[in-house]
């Protein structure tokens, strides 16, 4: 061979991999990090939460994120068996960097592992400057401590009164979502309400909603075309449509002497329960969907043939302008009882393992998160691409508002940091006929109906993990949860009245036995407790007290 041909060849070999190194430490692929950028690992129990790989591109999210803190991420979701497989990293110590979770057992069992650092040490020792030692907020704090025995997490979505004081709402449109938004409710499809010639005042009883149904059927039988007259939260029915449904009937979790009390004990949850049936026994609502993964429902509420959903409403991946928020009204009488967050209220929980490899990195990364900066990037993304200033306000560019969740550039995926308080405060209101607009308005429907008392979701929400430190109630509670969910679905399937009435005597007898009525007792002193912390009791209607 032509020595001249060996010549190039080498070359070409050498000036290759001076490319790719030069490729690898720049960021601009994901063949390795750059030498000054460290990898850790972020877990996360939220099975549906589906960031990016992480990118050190400079035009992502992610590689900002990079540039500004030295860290990078790759993640470890888990489909299923969250609790179990972090529980066995726990037992092997071999905990990840970071930990986001939403489930009250987990957070508990995290802290008391003694694995994780509590927050205010973690910031005094390796960034004792951060933002968060001085502004973060102290009811949110008092919640966390209460629950945990201490400081130990960074929590996402917060609302928070104190919050507010130091990012007040720019708009009285996100004081209303303060005092209104709900996402368990009721919503109807408008096209189908118009083929049937109905309107949002003719979908206010539970008479009216039934005949809807009826006529739903019909239309479909008629048309030939598969329509669904009411569907549910597919495999969460039980924790999220039967719990709004209750609602719009006016249950509370409290008896007649304002001690607390499950709500399946409640009137209105078994109106509830019996308003599924008549629509089961009229063919109305097919037990298969029961079963759905949330795939599977979003594809039956997008395909535009289903006329109403009760469930959790940002469960539903739709355009809620082609939907109508609404109420229904039980037979019985009673208004609808809508819980709102005035009080501190947060959802996931980030923790940082004492086992993480350079805690001044993540001290840095998580300080970053959590300021304006941070916020501004993960919410609003890159400036001049994603959004523009305009009157000291960030407007989104078409690009922007195509890029959200984007598995591209990692905008606004990063819910772990989540700031509903900040977001109220630094973003616009929604243009009217927007999406967004429309989502909250069908999200506020059952709140605003001017018969409907608000109460405070802070007084029962997670109230288990408060029952935990006064003993171990774990096993019995499982087995209740997973009884209710069993024997309803018994309950709402009867084949005629008597059948339901056996069905239903059953489940309140079996719960019974399996002792959630001592169960409530004990829960009736925590939450006694958290009606003294914050000066109200589920007794107390928000809403006469609204400006």
């Amino acid at each position: 061979m032509n020595k001249k041909i060996y010549l190039w060849r080498a070359l070409a070999v050498v000036l290759l991999a001076v490319a790719l190194c030069s490729f690898a430490v720049s960021g601009l692929g994901r063949g390795g990090v750059a030498d000054d950028i460290e990898e850790f690992t972020w877990f996360s129990s939220v099975s549906y939460w589906n960031p990016p790989e992480w990118s050190l591109r400079e035009d992502t999210v992610t590689g900002q994120i990079s540039q500004k803190t030295g860290v990078a991420f790759s993640y470890d979701i888990p489909q299923r068996n969250a609790g179990m497989q972090l529980a066995q990293m726990l037992v092997k110590g071999q905990l990840p960097d970071v930990i986001s979770i939403s489930d009250a057992a987990l957070q508990k069992q995290l802290v008391e592992s003694g694995k994780v650092w509590n927050i205010q040490e973690f910031l005094e020792q390796y960034d004792p400057d951060s933002h968060i030692l001085k502004q973060f907020p102290q009811d949110v704090k008092q919640i966390l401590e209460d629950a945990e025995g201490g400081w130990y997490c960074y929590p996402s979505h917060i609302g928070s009164a104190d919050m507010r004081e130091v990012y007040p709402p720019c708009d009285s449109y996100y004081w209303d979502l303060v005092y209104y938004q709900y996402n368990e409710g009721i919503m109807f499809n408008r096209a189908l309400m118009e083929r049937l010639g109905l309107s949002v005042e003719d979908l206010r009883t539970e008479e009216q909603v039934q005949e809807a149904f009826r006529k739903v059927k019909k239309l479909g039988e008629q048309a030939g075309e598969d329509l669904v007259p009411l569907l549910l939260n597919g495999q969460k029915y039980e924790a999220s449509s039967l719990s709004a449904l209750s609602k719009s009937f006016g249950a509370k979790w409290i008896d007649a002497h304002g001690s607390y009390r499950d709500y399946y004990f409640t009137k209105q949850t078994r109106q509830a329960m019996a308003f599924f049936n008549t629509a089961y026994r009229n063919g109305c609502l097919e037990p298969g969907q029961l079963s759905y993964a949330e795939k599977e429902m979003q594809r039956q509420l997008q395909s535009g043939n289903v006329f109403c959903f009760i469930g959790n409403l940002a469960d539903s991946g739709v355009d809620e302008r082609d939907w109508e928020g609404g109420v229904i009204l039980s037979s019985l009488g009673d208004a609808p009882a809508v819980q709102v967050s005035a009080q501190a209220q947060v959802w996931l929980h980030t923790y940082i393992a004492k086992s993480c490899s350079n805690p001044q990195k993540i001290a840095k990364w998580l300080s970053f998160m959590t300021r304006e900066e941070g916020m501004m990037l993960n919410y609003f993304g890159m400036e001049g691409r994603d959004y523009v200033m305009q009157d000291g306000f960030p407007v989104r560019t078409k690009a922007g508002m195509e890029g959200l969740n984007s598995m591209e550039n990692g905008l606004w995926i990063f819910w772990p940091f989540a700031n509903t308080t900040w977001e109220k405060h630094a973003e616009l209101p929604p243009e009217e006929g927007s999406r967004r607009a429309a989502a909250h308005r069908v999200q506020t429907a059952m709140g605003r109906y001017p018969q409907s008392q608000l109460y405070e979701i802070a007084l029962t929400v997670n109230l288990n993990s408060d029952l935990e430190e006064k003993g171990d109630y774990g096993e019995q509670l499982n087995s209740l949860k997973e009884y209710k969910k069993g024997q309803l679905l018994s309950v709402i399937t009867a084949g005629d009245e008597e059948q339901f009435e056996a069905e239903y005597e059953k489940l309140i007898q079996g719960l019974e036995d399996l002792g959630l009525s001592e169960i409530d007792e004990a829960l009736n002193e925590c939450y006694q407790q958290r009606c003294a912390r914050y000066g109200v009791t589920l007794e107390d209607n928000y809403k006469e007290n609204l400006p």
